[in-house]
């Protein structure tokens, strides 16, 4: 337990120390601004980059799955009207058995 309290007063010690003098503070507002008008900015499209290439993984598959089941409609596999979660045909699937369980047919 002490060599993790060391190691976390030297990770504290290491963001403390370069703002106790006027030069160190001058780099933690550098630093600042640099993320606000560089990083910050870049993360909103990577992240909505990541989110579109990730529905698209799921809809591929989904379509590949209809063509080889070969479906005539894919909204047998999704349906848009029960929501993003709710519509997936395994989520249908275990939904129906719930409720078949619970109203026992």
């Amino acid at each position: 337990m002490d060599a993790l309290g060391g190691l976390l007063r030297t990770a504290y010690g290491a963001f403390i120390t370069p703002r106790m003098t006027a030069f160190g503070r001058v780099n933690v507002i550098k630093a600042g601004t640099f993320c606000r008008t560089v990083v910050w900015p870049c993360c909103v499209p990577l992240l909505l980059h990541q989110y579109i290439r990730g529905r698209d993984r799921d809809f591929y598959a989904l379509e590949l799955l209809a063509y080889k089941a070969k479906a005539e409609r894919i909204s047998d596999y999704f349906d848009c009207k029960k929501g993003v979660v709710g519509g997936h045909w395994r989520m249908q699937k275990d939904m129906e058995i719930i409720f078949n369980g619970v109203n026992g047919k």
